[in-house]
């Protein structure tokens, strides 16, 4: 059978609220899979929910009273919330990492899930330490230390989300090439989800830690907010949020870094005949998108023909599309550039005017390429003269004309 595509995602991780938690899951039936050794073990029943200690000098009446009613309450979603992601990292294992290593090499299973392990071992261990604190339950119950703890080791996550969906993609051609891993992946079925088949279910799985950050961030704003300033937690909440967003940004950029240097590798994998070494320090790609290259002849006639153009950190190349790869045709190095302009209509208004063009300073042939539309046009001349100007040809000009 066929296994139906996975398409993978790359959300940001945001600093608002996630539409919805990934759906607690629980033991599949199938005991062909366990989870290893090392692993922690799943609880398999949630502990009683925190009870409001005392509060007699406290009215709940009044504002402060109010607050740590509220406050007990943002507490169980934060334990409650934890608790299952924890289980569905383990389950995660159960059902995907482990059975996977009868059908991938060494090589796979590491671009895959590499990163996992640790991700799982961190919150199992702040899980464990947030239960614990939650017990016996208090009005002067605090919670910054521990989430400052964690946000230590945030940065851990880094290794699995540079990489989700390159391996959510991974996963799914390696399951559609291989009938024995998908004939035990259909054998595995969980009590709560029986139609759900598990490989539909890896995207779930995949997008957890992607997700969980943001979460946090989102939990301890609610608790922040209703914490009263007579609270042990309210000097403390304030630097463990400031941390974790820190921590959120710096995966951010992490994640994107990743993501470029994945689109220019991907690119040197399909480009041909280019007259250099093309992957380079520091060198990144900006835009990308196919235009028709207007330009006359030797022999003064004018033509047109599509090409497909690519805006580097350091150059702008044109190709022409062949099935699959990239035929490079030209390059010009940005610190040539003069100025990048709309073109004014000259022969036919309704088509000149969707055109750009790039003029040298070495005095080569000024480029002329023709959009579909006004706003591909100013995208275009936009993301070339600020990657001109970043570049560090501080005498770049930006023109528009009509």
């Amino acid at each position: 059978a066929t296994r139906p595509s996975i398409a993978p995602t790359v959300p940001h991780i945001p600093s608002t609220r996630s539409p919805s938690e990934p759906p607690p899951l629980t033991t599949p039936n199938s005991t062909s899979a366990s989870p290893p050794a090392s692993s922690p073990a799943r609880s398999s029943s949630t502990p009683p929910a925190p009870k409001l200690g005392d509060t007699a000098s406290h009215n709940p009446d009044d504002g402060d009273g109010q607050n740590y009613v509220k406050r007990e309450h943002i507490g169980r979603e934060i334990l409650a919330t934890e608790q299952s992601y924890v289980n569905s990292l383990l389950l995660m294992f159960e059902v995907l990492v482990e059975p996977s290593r009868r059908f991938l090499n060494g090589a796979q299973m590491y671009e895959i899930f590499s990163g996992l392990a640790a991700i799982r071992d961190i919150n199992a261990d702040f899980l464990a330490k947030l239960e614990k604190r939650m017990e016996n339950w208090s009005w002067q119950t605090s919670v910054a230390d521990l989430f400052l703890t964690l946000s230590a080791n945030l940065n851990k996550y880094s290794d699995f989300i540079n990489k989700y969906p390159s391996a959510l993609a991974l996963y799914g051609e390696l399951i559609d090439g291989n009938p024995r891993y998908q004939a035990h992946l259909a054998a595995i079925s969980l009590p709560k989800l029986p139609a759900v088949p598990i490989p539909l279910l890896a995207g779930h799985f995949f997008i957890m830690p992607v997700q969980r950050v943001p979460r946090y961030i989102l939990l301890l704003s609610d608790l922040l907010s209703s914490t009263p300033k007579d609270h042990p937690d309210f000097e403390g909440l304030p630097g463990a949020l400031s941390r974790l967003k820190m921590e959120a940004h710096s995966i951010n950029e992490s994640r994107a870094r990743a993501e470029e240097s994945a689109k220019l590798n991907q690119l040197a994998n399909k480009l041909r005949d280019y007259p250099a070494m093309f992957l380079k320090p520091g060198r990144k790609m900006i835009y990308e998108g196919s235009v028709i290259h207007r330009f006359v002849t030797s022999r003064g006639k004018n033509k047109s023909e599509y090409v497909y153009l690519f805006l580097l950190s350091d150059e702008v190349v044109t190709t022409t599309q062949q099935r699959r790869n990239f035929m490079f045709q030209s390059k010009f190095p940005l610190n040539d550039l003069e100025s990048v302009a709309h073109s004014p209509a000259d022969d036919d208004p309704k088509r000149d005017k969707y055109l750009f063009q790039i003029l040298f300073k070495s005095g080569a042939e000024t480029l002329c390429f023709l959009c579909n539309t006004p706003e591909e046009r100013d995208r275009w001349v936009f993301k070339i003269s600020k990657a001109t100007s970043e570049s560090g040809n501080k005498d770049n000009s930006y023109r528009a004309t009509t």
